[in-house]
């Protein structure tokens, strides 16, 4: 089975939690979830539609600056919202939920089917990183 896009929601906010509008995820789906804030001292949590939200990637500029974070769930989700708490955040966090379908995540949730490029090279500052399958229609 193919590997295809499915929902996306983007949001931003300040205040604690930052919330997403109510959605449905597809069941089984692999969600990921990318939260870029402009502090490196916060860690958020997530939470929501009834999944477990793993952090899977944490990206600190090199100017010390700006962290991006990708968040990964898997399963049959319930209908709600996305909740990103940044507890003691005062700066703007901005949000960006995608839903995938047809990744297997049936072993370890998934992360079979993730990898990561931990930080860019030198200083570029474009905060780039990307998600890459290990394998073909992982």
């Amino acid at each position: 089975m193919p590997i295809a896009e499915g929902t996306s929601i983007n949001w931003v906010g300040s205040s604690t939690p930052v919330n997403s509008a109510s959605w449905t995820p597809e069941a089984s789906a692999c969600i990921l979830l990318a939260i870029g804030m402009r502090t490196v001292t916060i860690v958020p949590t997530v939470s929501g539609n009834g999944l477990s939200w793993t952090n899977h990637t944490d990206i600190t500029d090199d100017d010390n600056q700006n962290r991006i974070f990708l968040f990964r769930a898997s399963g049959s989700g319930s209908a709600g919202a996305i909740s990103v708490t940044v507890t003691g955040n005062a700066k703007p966090v901005c949000c960006a939920a995608c839903a995938f379908t047809g990744v297997d995540t049936a072993v370890n949730d998934g992360v079979e089917a993730v990898s990561t490029y931990r930080s860019p090279a030198g200083d570029d500052n474009d905060l780039l990183g990307s998600v890459t399958t290990l394998t073909d229609n992982a």
